[in-house]
């Protein structure tokens, strides 16, 4: 446009100049008003140019803000991209975690629909069963699992579980691939997607056949123990009642040779031999009967109240009447006048206890039994002996059972008297508690609390468990 412009221009100014103007004042006239115009027209033009150049700015700001649009879409369609391949990832990851678990359970895992139809199973059902998964998938579980004997219940617990849409457990037999009937235990619970729709059951069961077989095995072993318990205490008692009558007679004949040959020496000590063998005979089977009776299932406890110096004087004085080469005293300081408790088995452990003290302490040795009362109102029993002492690193075992130490050399012993006098003050509630000193002695002392018939049988209960 501008070209056009100058062109014209240009013409006229050559137009006048050709012309025979006779005024140049014309001529002048002529250029000013042709510049006028020139100027006029021009100053359209540069306007022209700036609207121009401010379109070509707005349209340069407006692609360039386009552009920045795009490039931001861009890094966020990038970014979206990256998030869903990062989800992506951990969806896989989680199946994958999910499939890891599900085949390496050790739990037989049936996904079933509401169909009862197979849509999964892990390597465990495939170990119990024998069917692959992908010959099992589709089919349906209880027609390829269930015995036609199982088949209807089985079919009314799915029934169940789906319509009462609660969790169910059962105990089934199942058939394997190759037809072996096997029992199994089945948790069956509830699947539902994630819009919260029932889509089926998760079925986790576990074959326990060979549980069952061991529980069968080990109730007829307990049968067969409980039953030769039994004999045994039968063969016990038998054999006690069998053994007491010529023990008896033997003692009686021993005791009555020994009033006859007090003047013949080698025949008194002969007789001494029989009457301790015989002791020793008999305690032994009072100890063994005693603890088959605290073994017995139903045994309990026979409490009642006694006189207690009464019936410590009676022991001292049998035990007394047993040995003639020990001095066995009983000492009271202010012990109670009556005890509640089970005298029977008080006899015993305070037997066992002398005897102990007879046992290991050499001819002519002192042996004390001291009685008393403690701070609350409990019975204190005190066994002191002048004997051979127990080690301190046996003094701890004394108490197990068959527990038999080196020092006692060569006397006699099967390791159940202390054993049973723990028992023995355990079942009354009470504490046993020893010192000793090798070379010169050993105290017993045994701690009974003041108890009722009551209180008896908690503690016969306590011990029993």
């Amino acid at each position: 446009m501008t070209e056009r412009f100058n062109d014209d221009l240009a013409q006229r100014i050559q137009a006048l100049t050709a012309a025979d103007a006779a005024d140049p004042n014309e001529l002048k006239q002529a250029l000013i008003e042709l510049s006028l115009r020139y100027r006029g027209q021009q100053g359209l033009l540069d306007r022209l140019i700036r609207i121009s150049d401010g379109f070509q700015r707005v349209e340069k700001l407006r692609a360039d803000n386009r552009l920045e649009q795009y490039e931001r879409d861009v890094k966020r369609i990038e970014r979206v991209t990256r998030i869903s391949d990062g989800y992506q990832s951990m969806l896989h990851g989680s199946q994958m975690h999910y499939r890891e678990i599900f085949d390496h359970a050790p739990l037989a895992f049936l996904l079933l629909d509401c169909q009862g139809k197979i849509e999964d199973w892990n390597r465990a059902a495939e170990n119990i069963f024998g069917w692959r998964r992908e010959e099992v998938i589709g089919k349906r579980a209880f027609e390829l699992l269930a015995p036609p004997s199982e088949l209807t219940a089985l079919e009314g617990m799915m029934s169940t579980t789906l319509q009462d849409r609660v969790p169910t457990h059962s105990i089934n037999k199942n058939l394997t691939r190759w037809g072996k009937v096997i029992v199994c235990e089945w948790n069956n619970v509830l699947r539902y997607d994630s819009s919260g729709d029932l889509v089926g059951i998760l079925a986790l069961g576990v074959d326990i056949s060979e549980r069952l077989r061991l529980e069968d095995d080990l109730r007829q072993a307990k049968v067969a123990a409980e039953q030769a318990l039994e004999d045994q205490r039968h063969f016990l008692a038998m054999a006690s009642h069998e053994f007491r009558s010529p023990l008896a007679v033997v003692a009686s004949a021993a005791q009555l040779l020994e009033l006859r040959c007090r003047d013949d020496e080698d025949t008194l000590r002969v007789v001494q031999r029989i009457r301790r063998a015989v002791r020793r005979l008999s305690g032994f089977l009072e100890n063994c009967l005693t603890e088959d009776r605290l073994d017995t299932q139903h045994w309990a406890l026979a409490g009642e109240r006694f006189v207690l110096p009464e019936f410590l004087r009676s022991i001292v004085d049998q035990m007394q009447q047993m040995t003639s080469h020990h001095c066995i005293t009983y000492v009271e300081r202010g012990a109670p006048a009556h005890f509640y408790g089970d005298p029977h088995l008080l006899r015993v452990m305070l037997h066992n206890l002398i005897e102990n003290a007879v046992k290991y302490s050499p001819a002519g040795g002192q042996i004390t039994v001291i009685a008393s009362e403690g701070s609350d109102r409990s019975l204190l029993l005190m066994i002191k002996d002048e004997g051979i002492g127990i080690p301190i690193e046996d003094q701890g075992k004394v108490f197990s059972k068959y527990f038999r130490g080196q020092v006692g050399g060569g006397i006699s012993g099967a390791g159940l008297g202390l054993y049973l006098v723990a028992r023995i003050v355990a079942l009354h509630r009470g504490k046993i508690s020893l010192e000793s000193v090798p070379g010169q002695g050993t105290c017993f002392t045994v701690a009974l609390p003041a108890m009722d018939d009551a209180m008896l049988s908690e503690g016969s209960k306590g011990s029993k468990q």
